[in-house]
């Protein structure tokens, strides 16, 4: 079974919020052996610290879930990155709050940073569109959501740290 196979069946055990029986698990992963799943329409590259790696894109009522079988996981309401858990070695754990002008960042539970930001101010270049937000920390810094021609988001960048770390979501293919 590949990692996007895996992928699917643990979000459909932890999203369903019922008991699966080991006998229900084996009929599930029997129906994936006879039926390719092709997720590639949904595959983005995460970009932060240094680790990349390639999670997808499911949607959930919270907005859009990006996982893998590392256990990567990140969360994107529809404008913000709210949660982030994973990236390789680091093994982060961080919950972005945003709350009118402040957003407030939350490693492993506890509040590390709180940073102002301002209203999306959006831009229109070669038939895509920039929507940024200009924040203040320690120092200032910009959030970004690139939407292609097509309507689609194609790249969302966020800073997520009190450190100004921003984490990158790239759409593959």
């Amino acid at each position: 079974m590949n990692n996007a196979k895996w992928i699917l069946v643990l979000l459909l055990i932890s999203l369903s919020g019922c008991v699966v029986k080991s006998t229900q698990l084996s009929s599930i992963l029997a129906q994936f052996d006879n039926n390719r799943i092709d997720l590639s329409d949904n595959s983005w590259m995460v970009n932060y610290a240094g680790y990349e790696a390639v999670v997808y894109a499911i949607s959930i009522p919270q907005g859009v879930l990006f996982s893998n079988s590392a256990g990567d996981l990140v969360l994107f309401d529809g404008w913000s990155i709210s949660k982030v858990r994973g990236m390789g070695r680091s093994q982060i754990d961080i919950v972005v709050d945003d709350q009118l002008d402040q957003r407030s960042f939350n490693d492993k539970a506890r509040l590390t940073a709180t940073h102002r930001c301002e209203d999306w101010q959006q831009s229109v270049h070669s038939n895509m569109v920039q929507h940024s937000q200009l924040c203040y920390g320690d120092r200032q810094y910009k959030n970004s959501i690139l939407v292609n021609a097509e309507g689609n988001i194609a790249i969302i960048r966020q800073v997520i740290d009190k450190r100004h770390r921003a984490i990158t979501l790239s759409k593959l293919n």
